[in-house]
């Protein structure tokens, strides 16, 4: 299926907490894949990118009002939104799916929400702040020399204890021969995997390799994983994530292909604090780039205990049954691909 590409983005996006009773401001960016429309509505496909970036704002705000209590802007909501989009976008006439790669709450915003979370949010902070005291700086590493970065590797997974929580992201940034960059993206998350294949000119290419230089990424795998401490760790969800930097090294007497990987998990600030504006470097160049290939496969996303109790015929909680006889919990039939009533 062909499908037509288009980045969207909003700020400010205006949210009250319902537990706070106070207005905040969250940016959003993302990518909207259309697979069909109303071309008696939108007669051209700058009228569908322009109704789909204008109505972004809107749509997010007005769901914003039936969010669950429990969830502020940030990554476990971000797929959430890209459901509200698919529903909102659809009642106009536009089918597709919205992957949101950015749901979180503005600078201020994020301060305010710190502040005002609670004295848990501030005594978790302050332990935070002591226990980063001492902690390795980059004035501690020992130089290294390389040759040209050719790629970077970037993994991320989590799940948790709800069924269909579990999330994978792989992405693959490959330098090409004339600058350029060619960058993969593999991410599965609520029952669907898609594949991206993306590619961005020299120049902000070459701006991302300058970026990792900069920042002493190299140099940062000298330092062991620091392990976040108990009492911070969530029991309730796993994750993992890693980022690997692959330099060329025949041109300072080394081979061609030198790896040096940074554990994302590690409880070191200023290798936390790089590797978030790393990620925010990236997405600019996704954002930027020109998209070559998207694809989508739904899987089966059901832990193995509860495919046991279906097949003895028992039905899990918020289970529906499909016309075509199959028994599903998504919002799409797994056997036929209908969407849930």
């Amino acid at each position: 299926m062909a499908y037509i590409t288009i980045r969207f983005g909003a700020s400010p996006i205006r949210y009250t907490d319902p537990k706070l009773h106070e207005e905040f401001e969250a940016r959003m960016n993302g990518t909207a894949y259309v697979s069909e429309y109303d071309r008696a509505l939108y007669a051209s496909e700058e009228e569908l990118t322009k109704t789909i970036r204008e109505n972004v704002r809107p749509i997010a705000e007005d769901s914003l009002k039936y969010w669950p209590t429990d969830i502020i802007p940030g990554s476990p909501a971000a797929s959430l939104m890209g459901s509200f989009l698919e529903a909102a976008y659809e009642k106009m006439g536009i089918k597709g799916s919205y992957t949101v790669d950015d749901f979180s709450l503005m600078d201020e915003s994020d301060k305010r929400y710190r502040a005002k979370a609670g004295k848990g949010m501030n005594l978790i902070n302050s332990m935070i702040q002591g226990l980063q005291e001492g902690q390795p700086k980059l004035s501690d590493l020992t130089p290294e020399q390389h040759g040209p970065l050719v790629e970077i590797g970037t993994y991320h997974s989590s799940s948790g204890m709800a069924m269909g929580s579990s999330i994978s992201v792989d992405k693959t940034l490959v330098w090409q021969a004339d600058g350029s960059l060619l960058i993969e993206i593999r991410d599965k998350r609520n029952g669907v995997e898609t594949y991206d294949k993306i590619r961005v000119e020299a120049e902000p290419a070459g701006q991302l390799r300058a970026f990792v230089a900069e920042k002493r990424f190299a140099e940062m795998a000298q330092v062991k994983t620091i392990p976040v401490p108990s009492s911070l760790r969530p029991t309730d969800v796993s994750s993992s994530s890693s980022t690997t930097f692959t330099f060329d090294d025949s041109s300072v007497g080394g081979a061609s292909r030198v790896g040096r990987t940074l554990n994302g998990d590690s409880f070191w600030r200023v290798q936390s604090e790089a590797l978030r504006k790393l990620s925010e470097q990236i997405k600019a160049c996704i954002d930027g780039g020109q998209v070559l290939e998207h694809k989508e496969e739904r899987y089966d996303q059901r832990h193995p205990i509860t495919m046991g109790f279906m097949q003895m015929g028992f039905k899990p909680l918020g289970s529906w049954q499909c016309s075509c006889g199959r028994n599903n919990t998504g919002n799409y039939c797994e056997e036929c691909g209908t969407k849930r009533p």
